[in-house]
């Protein structure tokens, strides 16, 4: 799937008919336990976090009795980031909201506003920024280079490597954040920056579409007092039931049927206009810039990559991941029937499939280019030595 992004680094989907059930949430209040998040005047993240995600669950929990809601934490506790991925697999959750705060330095106090994330390359220094600091949780974990490898949160390099991660549930995880951040500034009467894509670690590994909200900025006197309150919490919380009701309707149904107050997206085939010049001041609106979202599975058979011997138990050997899910693929599966032979590994709880194995990463980028230009989107080249990947 290509994506149109604006210099902003700002995305948003035009969905295709889906009809996929939604039965789980798992919600993940950021931070926690001895990891405070950003600090306001007189506010932590953890603790706005954590009450946001405990409204959203009785809200959704009230309004939606017949889906699972799952909370990655309930109370001040600290959960590494691998931990809270492993939460929403495990419980093979449908969609996983990971809720945050944002902050800048005290010189930019105005900037206020949500952003929605969904994992990719940043397209902009300050959506860089977030994912920094974000990330940077990992550095208070006790083991975190065994968690993540030599993942540096600091180095932009490290997040250009993490874009290489197959993510086969972007066009949704847009789709849902695109009704965020609508529902945010139309029922919340709140001010959106827009949908961003950028690398975060919570976000890597999840077997499902999957957002993180930057609710508003600490740093901003006014967003804090919103966020700091429990009416602010509860109306936050009301417009991610909103969005989510919204996107429940659209997965189930195809039938992109607005919710009660939140206003209908623009239609598929009347793009968006390109954003006029923002009024004097920090405060961005929320432009939408629709791309075409197209379903992960090919458009026509895929050339099928060569047959090869099974790689010897210290021998370093590339395959191309196509593709990483909670369960495992049926057998009737497009994807077992077009590539040839097929890999499958179970790893951290993920069903990985793999086309080789390959001698050399010259050899699996040439098939990796042969099946892109069939349709496969998002596949990337992977190195093993025996059953240790490697890179």
């Amino acid at each position: 799937m290509s994506l149109s992004t604006s210099s902003t680094g700002e995305v948003a989907p035009v969905l295709e008919s889906r009809g996929d059930p939604i039965r789980t949430v798992v919600i993940d209040a950021g931070h926690g336990g001895h990891d405070p998040g950003c600090l306001g005047s007189d506010s932590q993240e953890k603790k706005i976090t954590l009450k946001m995600a405990l409204h959203l669950r009785d809200q959704l929990k009230a309004r939606y009795p017949d889906v699972k809601v799952v909370l990655t934490r309930d109370k001040d506790t600290f959960v590494p980031l691998h931990k809270r991925s492993e939460i929403a697999n495990e419980a093979r959750a449908d969609l996983f909201i990971s809720l945050h705060c944002n902050a800048l330095a005290p010189s930019a106090r105005a900037i206020s506003g949500s952003e929605t994330y969904v994992l990719g390359l940043h397209r902009a220094q300050d959506n860089f920024e977030v994912a920094q600091r974000e990330n940077g949780a990992i550095l208070l974990e006790d083991n975190h280079q065994l968690n993540y490898g030599d993942f540096d949160p600091n180095s932009a390099e490290a997040y250009i490597l993490m874009t290489m991660y197959q993510n086969a549930y972007l066009d949704k995880s847009i789709v849902f954040a695109d009704l965020v951040e609508k529902a945010i500034q139309q029922h919340g009467q709140r001010p959106s920056k827009g949908v961003k894509q950028a690398g975060f670690l919570v976000l890597r590994e999840n077997a499902m579409p999957s957002v993180l909200v930057e609710t508003g900025f600490l740093t901003n006197p006014s967003d804090e007092a919103f966020l700091s309150s429990e009416a602010g919490q509860i109306k936050m919380a009301e417009c991610l039931v909103k969005a989510f009701g919204e996107y429940k309707t659209m997965m189930e149904t195809g039938q992109a049927a607005p919710p009660q107050g939140v206003a209908q997206a623009p239609p598929p085939q009347k793009p968006a206009q390109a954003p006029k010049p923002a009024a004097a001041g920090p405060t961005e609106s929320h432009k939408i810039i629709p791309v075409k979202v197209v379903d992960e599975t090919r458009k026509k058979p895929a050339a099928s990559p060569p047959k090869s011997t099974a790689p010897a138990a210290d021998e370093v050997w590339y395959g191309i991941q196509m593709g990483a899910f909670s369960t495992a693929l049926p057998s009737d599966h497009p994807m077992r029937k077009d590539v040839h032979p097929l890999i499958e590994r179970k790893e951290k709880g993920l069903f990985k499939y793999l086309a080789g194995p390959f001698a050399s990463p010259e050899a699996a980028e040439k098939v990796k280019n042969s099946l892109v230009q069939s349709g496969y989107k998002g596949i990337f080249t992977v190195a093993y030595r025996g059953e240790d990947r490697i890179r």
